[in-house]
């Protein structure tokens, strides 16, 4: 009777052994999954991070070129409106010049019509009298009309010189580096009355004023 409680016992006792290791081993496993779930979802938490900052790093470039292209674009713009700007300026200047020009004449009552002659007297020669610059200018002015365009400016110069009387190589020497002749404040009157001639001509060729 004694031997067979004792074997209870004994059998009792190894369960709860039994039964308590297989807790202990199931609460490590359980343990061990957690913490490898924590440690992958660290790692996943880490390269999510990493491409966030990657993917914000790689848009702030593009934004970055993206705003350089159109600061870029938008100085071309402005470039070519400051372009427009000054020759529309400058077309303005001259239509007030030729403006006050006509007044001038009409106060004066010095405007001509078509079938007037003008008078061959000293003060009509004075009048007609002109310096060399304005005259060289509208006379390039017209050959580049006339499609005078690639032609060498010593051959310009011997015609300018043929047609005027001037000097061909005072000539030569007022065309050569400029694409135009250099004009001066103290032409500003005959250009006026170059542009008044041009203006009766129906002609839309004028001589810029130099401010």
């Amino acid at each position: 009777m004694n031997n067979t409680n004792n074997n209870e016992l004994t059998l009792q006792a190894l369960t709860e052994q039994i039964r308590q290791e297989v807790k202990q081993h199931y609460l490590q496993t359980e343990t061990q999954q957690i913490e490898n779930s924590q440690q992958q979802n660290a790692q996943h938490n880490e390269l999510t991070t990493a491409h966030l900052l990657q993917s914000q790093s790689d848009t702030m470039a593009l934004m970055a070129q993206t705003n350089a292209q159109v600061v870029a674009q938008l100085n071309r713009q402005l470039l070519n409106k400051d372009r427009q700007l000054n020759i529309l300026l400058d077309r303005i200047q001259s239509l007030e010049q030729e403006n006050n020009t006509l007044k001038t004449c009409g106060n004066e009552g010095t405007q001509p019509t078509q079938e007037q002659m003008p008078e061959d007297t000293d003060e009509a020669e004075a009048e007609l009298s002109r310096s060399q610059k304005p005259a060289l200018e509208l006379l390039w002015q017209l050959c580049f009309r006339a499609g005078i365009t690639d032609a060498a400016k010593s051959d310009l110069a011997r015609l300018m010189a043929y047609l005027t009387g001037w000097s061909e190589k005072k000539i030569y020497n007022l065309l050569k580096g400029e694409n135009h002749i250099l004009l001066e404040r103290s032409n500003n009157s005959e250009i006026r009355r170059l542009n008044l001639l041009l203006q009766r001509l129906n002609t839309d060729i004028r001589l810029p004023g130099v401010t």
